[in-house]
């Protein structure tokens, strides 16, 4: 009732290349865009960005790099995503909220971490964004969750909500 309208995506997503300073590069197959040096090669244009290309995230890893730790680069780096975004504890906890308010995830449990990992990580740096409102995760903190969380399967990916 309160939720914003789900954002249509837009801009050239769907192709494979993005505008930068320097010109277009290709994002797909290479990590060439990334800038803390953690990222890895992704399935979609989408999901090849990092987490400096992030005003939000680069806010939250700016008011949380410790002072004895001015080399941390990348938002994976903080001792605060580990407890946010990889405590099972707190992805428990958090889960047993969404349950909650929304409906039991019918999944493993590696599964169920990793889903309420990334909305962890969204809530932490974005705040709320609504419902059916989406946004590409970086692709260091996609993957430090799934090394965290595997699965033996395919990974779906970032999919655009279906807007009514």
């Amino acid at each position: 009732m309160f939720e914003p309208p789900a954002r249509e995506h837009g801009g050239n997503l769907e192709e494979n290349h993005v505008a930068n300073n320097n010109g277009i590069i290709n994002r797909l197959g290479n990590t060439e865009w990334c800038e803390c040096g953690n990222c890895v090669e992704m399935q979609k244009v989408e999901e090849c960005n990092c987490c400096t290309e992030s005003t939000q995230i680069m806010e939250k890893l700016n008011s949380r790099r410790p002072p004895e730790k001015p080399g941390i680069t990348c938002i994976t780096q903080l001792p605060s995503f580990e407890s946010v975004c990889l405590n099972p504890d707190v992805l428990e906890t958090a889960y047993y909220q969404y349950r909650e308010e929304h409906v039991t995830l019918q999944a493993t449990l590696e599964e169920k971490y990793r889903y309420i990992a990334y909305r962890q990580l969204v809530r932490w740096c974005h705040g709320v964004l609504g419902r059916k409102v989406r946004i590409p995760l970086p692709s260091c903190a996609v993957q430090a969750i799934r090394d965290a969380f595997p699965d033996e399967g395919t990974y779906r990916g970032f999919e655009w909500p279906q807007l009514e």
